[in-house]
């Protein structure tokens, strides 16, 4: 699913076998999240793959984090690989500063923010909405948007002790926290300006979501096969029925079109229109996939006991995070009606 690197075989055996010796618990919904994982994972240095190696990374590929993030969400491991893994490092590390020691996730500030300073410190003011937290989480990494042209971006590190800071959440599918960031003149640990775009963060971001419903898409379709092809009714597997089979190709079908945007959208020299249109594919047929898998599965699939919910609350919770199929497509949209060749975006290759 990933385009594969030198270190594709290796990561992906090492946590198959890590995981496996642990197991992960698949109630739905979650007693917990897999907080010992993640110490393994932060102790074999895979939460920081493609981080710089001077701010602490392992200085590897993109695509070799994604890995990691793929294998997590195929197992249905709760963790903050996404968040801290994926997105905080990388962005932290853009203005040279190391999250070693730190779990951090991270946070887009309204275009109402502001910087300042309260003696010695340099303090934050604004807000950020839609921000996970995880358990182990205690840093925020805040990426505050330009505005042009009084102020160019930046990028705080807030921890979340901090005073002036609040956090007011519910709860996502998945039982991860998710709510709204509040800076009343927070203390930055780390404050640079002339970070990431805005646009730059959300690609990444949604290119790290694509990749966790790919596997997640996955997961299901490989669950709801073994189911229909062992389960009994008049005699038969549910398999030999024809219209399971049908919705059975259709579910392997949707599947393998997410993975194959994924698999394009992971090349090194994947465009934002590619990453965009791999977001746009994932979030539209998650729903389908879900539903197909819970159709086949019957009463069976909704209980707290089974696996399957696991991943299909999964699929329902990242199919709108960092940008809904509709909203993609309407920058999709947007950048045909600016003038864009509609053949070149269809059929151009990376």
């Amino acid at each position: 699913m990933i385009h594969p690197t030198d270190l594709t075989d290796d990561l992906r055996a090492t946590l198959t076998s890590m995981i496996d010796r642990i197991g992960i618990d698949t109630a739905t919904p979650p007693a917990g999240t897999d907080d010992h994982l993640w110490d393994l994972l932060v102790e074999a240095g895979f939460t920081a793959l493609d981080c710089p190696a001077d701010c602490g990374g392992g200085g590897a590929t993109t695509a070799d984090a994604l890995t990691v993030l793929s294998a997590l969400a195929g197992a249905g491991a709760i963790t903050p690989m996404l968040e801290h893994g994926v997105l905080a490092t990388w962005l932290a590390g853009q203005t040279g500063f190391s999250l070693v020691g730190r779990t951090a996730t991270v946070a887009v500030a309204d275009t109402g923010w502001s910087v300042g300073r309260v003696g010695d410190e340099v303090v934050l003011t604004g807000t950020a909405s839609e921000v996970t937290r995880h358990p182990r989480t205690d840093t925020v990494v805040v990426l505050a948007p330009a505005s042009a042209p009084v102020r160019p971006a930046a990028v705080a590190v807030i921890a979340l002790d901090a005073a002036g800071l609040a956090y007011t959440a519910g709860t996502d599918l998945s039982g991860v926290p998710v709510g709204t960031l509040t800076m009343a003149t927070a203390p930055v640990v780390s404050y640079a300006e002339n970070g990431p775009t805005t646009t730059e963060f959300l690609v990444r971001a949604a290119l790290a979501e694509s990749v966790v419903l790919a596997a997640g898409a996955r997961a299901v379709c490989d669950q709801t096969v073994a189911y229909a092809s062992t389960r009994e009714q008049f005699g038969r597997p549910l398999a030999g029925f024809q219209a399971i089979a049908h919705r059975l190709a259709e579910l392997a079908e949707l599947t393998a079109l997410m993975e194959t945007a994924v698999a394009t959208a992971t090349h090194p020299d994947a465009d934002p229109t590619t990453i965009v249109a791999t977001k746009t594919v994932c979030s539209m047929y998650a729903h389908d996939v879900a539903a197909a898998a819970h159709q086949i599965h019957g009463a069976i699939g909704f209980t707290g006991e089974h696996r399957l919910g696991r991943f299909t609350t999964a699929l329902w919770t990242h199919r709108d995070r960092h940008g809904s199929d509709r909203a993609w497509a309407r920058t999709l949209g947007d950048r045909i009606l600016a003038g864009a060749d509609v053949w070149e975006l269809v059929t151009a290759r990376t």
